[in-house]
């Protein structure tokens, strides 16, 4: 079964028949899956109430958050000595989001915390979550971050 953490936790389609013990044991199997492996997990999220608030014409929130966590990426493979391959879940605006890398790579990001991403190589590449476990996992841990 695919693992989305909204499902999981609500026990909505595949998961709606399967028991709440079984449920929680699939998310602790995750986190120890993830947590026994070298990684970092660096997550970003925003308040879009806030946002809206705060600005007469505030930008997409999933650009604006995907930027931030751009900027993080970078900056801790470049504190690493390393470089990034940034694999993210299938989203609308895929080419719009592959531009603003670019612009990130020359010009640099906006902001408070305004960077040029130097260390994420390639492009940004999007798969379908049903065939990736690494994508299903981030889910994971992102719907537990909330």
């Amino acid at each position: 079964m695919e693992l989305h953490g909204h499902e999981i936790f609500h026990a909505k389609k595949a998961w709606s028949d399967v028991p709440v013990r079984a449920r929680i044991g699939v998310f602790d199997d995750v986190i120890e899956a993830v947590a026994g492996q070298d990684v970092y997990v660096i997550a970003r999220a925003m308040d879009v109430v806030g946002q809206k608030a705060r600005y007469h014409r505030p930008d997409a929130p999933h650009t604006v958050v995907l930027q931030h966590l751009l900027e993080r990426v970078d900056e801790c493979v470049t504190s690493l000595g390393e470089y990034a391959l940034v694999i993210a879940d299938e989203v609308d605006a895929q080419a719009v989001h592959r531009a603003d890398l670019s612009s990130y790579r020359e010009v640099g990001t906006r902001g408070y915390r305004s960077r040029k991403l130097t260390r994420i190589v390639d492009t940004l590449h999007f798969a379908p979550s049903n065939a990736s476990r690494l994508v299903q996992a981030a889910d994971v841990i992102v719907f537990l971050g909330q």
